[in-house]
């Protein structure tokens, strides 16, 4: 994980962060530079709440209905996971569109439900990764993987790809 991040001008103008409460909006903005190189954090609400707000113990009792603000307008996406829940963040990557993925640490939170390349993970959903694509800036490296992965050169190929053969 960076020691920092940098959130593109862009994310002002966010129609969803709009749709937040004040307090969902600064806890999301907090969140930020904890997450992987993925877009990801824990989703356990205890534990992310230590993580991004440790000093404001008013919020505590808070974090699940801040995370639902979140999940509710589209701007994560959580999913079930061995050890609870993961929150993937759906702009991450597109207001990131200039972070060196290579250069980043590994995976912070595995992932079943996804294939790990040098630019990325690649949902094995195909509805989920042409929705993700939306997401990711037009110039990204990551983008260009993702619509790669979703041309189908050979049926089989694909399968290969998409992680639906075993």
């Amino acid at each position: 994980m960076a020691r920092g991040r940098m959130v593109s001008k862009e994310i002002s103008f966010d129609y969803k962060m709009s749709l937040l409460s004040l307090e969902a909006e600064f806890l999301y903005l907090k969140a930020i530079p904890h997450l992987d190189r993925d877009g990801l954090i824990s989703g356990d609400p205890v534990v992310l709440w230590s993580t991004i707000a440790p000093k404001r113990l008013e919020l505590l009792d808070k974090m699940p209905a801040l995370i639902n603000e979140w999940v509710n307008v589209g701007l994560v996406v959580r999913y079930a996971w061995v050890e609870g829940y993961v929150l993937f963040f759906t702009g991450f990557r597109k207001h990131n569109a200039n972070m060196a993925y290579e250069k980043e640490g590994g995976f912070q939170i595995p992932s079943t439900a996804q294939l790990g390349t040098h630019t990325g993970r690649l949902p094995q959903d195909i509805e989920l990764a042409q929705r993700l694509i939306s997401t990711v800036h037009p110039s990204s490296k990551y983008r260009k993987v993702l619509e790669k992965a979703l041309k189908p050169k050979k049926s089989a190929d694909m399968a290969l790809v998409m992680g639906s053969v075993r």
